[in-house]
């Protein structure tokens, strides 16, 4: 059974590819609920849970047992905090948004400007690339989801299905020109 990562910033499509790759026969570990359905969150700081990383990692490692038992299905662990975590996994995918689109993606979910930042300032110092490449020993890819859905579906299904190995190397993506994009400075640093 092979494992997949779908990690990266949140607003970068991880969820709504997770799902549809149920569709195509994947089972889906989907991290956020995982946390909520075995409360794995020690407090909360400024309106967010902070995740006991130690304990979801053992819930994932458990989840991947019972899945396994019941199915020989490729598995999906999607979630930004998947780059935090250190599973066995056949390939790491980093979904990756351009920082202005990011934005207003983040602006339709009704992100307060706060996380708006932090968000915004993780993916423009790629930090879901960097914990990645730092916590898995595998493939890693990067792709660019600031096109459509079913581009970047596509692309995650081409890349997990082995049809297409592209050079999204995890070094390809650099946001840095966007420091100095005004729709996205004025988030920088807050």
């Amino acid at each position: 059974m092979d494992i997949y990562i779908l990690t990266g910033t949140p607003g970068t499509g991880k969820t709504t590819i997770a799902k549809h790759l149920l569709k195509y026969g994947f089972q889906v570990i989907d991290l956020n609920s995982l946390v909520i359905k075995k409360r794995l969150w020690r407090a909360k700081e400024r309106g967010c849970k902070v995740v006991n990383i130690p304990a979801l990692q053992k819930e994932v490692k458990s989840e991947i047992l019972r899945m396994g038992k019941q199915s020989d299905k490729a598995i999906v662990i999607e979630g930004h905090l998947a780059c935090e975590l250190k599973i066995p996994a056949d390939m790491a995918i980093i979904l990756r948004t351009r920082p202005d689109i990011l934005i207003k993606r983040l602006k339709s979910r009704k992100y307060p400007n706060y996380k708006i930042s932090e968000n915004v300032e993780a993916e423009l110092v790629d930090y879901c690339t960097i914990r990645t490449k730092e916590n898995y020993n595998c493939k890693i890819y990067e792709i660019d989801s600031s096109r459509s859905l079913s581009s970047t579906l596509k692309e995650v299904v081409s890349i997990i299905s082995n049809k297409k190995i592209p050079d999204k190397r995890w070094d390809k993506i650099n946001w840095l020109k966007y420091f100095e994009h005004p729709k996205v400075s004025k988030y920088l640093y807050k």
